[in-house]
């Protein structure tokens, strides 16, 4: 059986552009052969400048623009069902793997999430969310199959199935994997979730001693989205964070050391939101 295709997809609006390039540049590195990227920029809030959108295109980079509610930062139900609803159109395949990554995110090695899709029975993967139980939204996938009862069960639960999954805000992050989790949306319902421990994903410390090129060849996944580290105007901030992103891509030569012997610690994610250490995978 083949590997199923890859497509990433970024939602971001004007601000994201300058660290939106570097993590399409790492993307289009790091992901195998065949994938496809997507960009959603926020419509209502003017989408990326023209300069952005030229480059996306000549990338090879698909761009459209959605009218649908973000919440802030993707953030309420109606930003959930608008990037389930994103994702599902990437697609070309129920068998597909649509990763959703932010765009101050650098992927140095996809297998962090893609080697759980060589198991049939895998319809989700993301990363520990560092503060509650859930995937974090800086970086998770899903089995192009599941995204549309998935979206039927957000829709139909609404406000008040958030309770159900222990929630009192839909952050998209947490209500798509909790309601995963929650739901047995396929008989061959299985999510992962990783830990930061063992080398799979780290929050790149912008004052700290290791560089940013470090970081990307130590770790599979790295987010530089730590701007309240830096010190100045906001702009000031985006641009620092898109330079370390830049030197990070600079210095990356393929996946890092956490492959070579290191093991990764996993979640196993069932229902009734059981989050224990499940199993260990070699690297």
């Amino acid at each position: 059986m083949s590997a199923p295709a890859t497509r990433v997809a970024w939602f971001v609006h004007g601000p994201d552009a300058g660290c939106l390039r570097w993590s399409v540049v790492q993307a289009q590195r790091a992901f195998p052969e065949g994938t496809t990227f997507h960009v959603f920029a926020d419509g209502r809030t003017g989408g990326l400048d023209s300069d952005a959108i030229d480059w996306l295109l000549a990338a090879g980079v698909e761009y459209s623009e959605t009218d649908w509610e973000r919440g802030g930062n993707l953030n309420g139900l109606a930003a959930v069902r608008g990037i389930l609803r994103a994702m599902r159109l990437c697609a070309k395949s129920g068998e597909d793997v649509v990763w959703k990554l932010d765009a101050d995110t650098l992927v140095g090695d996809p297998g962090v999430l893609l080697d759980w899709f060589e198991d049939p029975n895998m319809v989700g993967a993301g990363l520990r969310c560092p503060w509650a139980p859930g995937w974090w939204g800086i970086s998770y996938a899903l089995r192009a199959a599941v995204i549309a009862p998935l979206s039927n069960i957000i829709g139909s639960a609404g406000e008040a199935g958030l309770a159900a999954i222990g929630l009192s805000q839909a952050h998209e992050d947490l209500v798509v994997s909790r309601m995963l989790a929650r739901y047995e949306l396929s008989t061959r319902l299985r999510t992962r979730l990783t830990s930061r421990y063992g080398g799979a994903f780290i929050s790149h410390n912008h004052q700290g001693a290791q560089g940013p090129e470090d970081a990307l060849r130590r770790f599979g996944i790295v987010t530089f989205g730590n701007r309240w580290q830096i010190e100045g105007a906001e702009s000031a901030k985006r641009a620092a964070v898109a330079k370390a992103m830049e030197r990070a891509v600079g210095g990356w030569n393929g996946p890092g050391q956490w492959r070579t012997g290191a093991t990764e610690a996993l979640w196993h994610v069932g229902a009734g939101l059981r989050f224990g250490k499940s199993a260990v995978k070699a690297a």
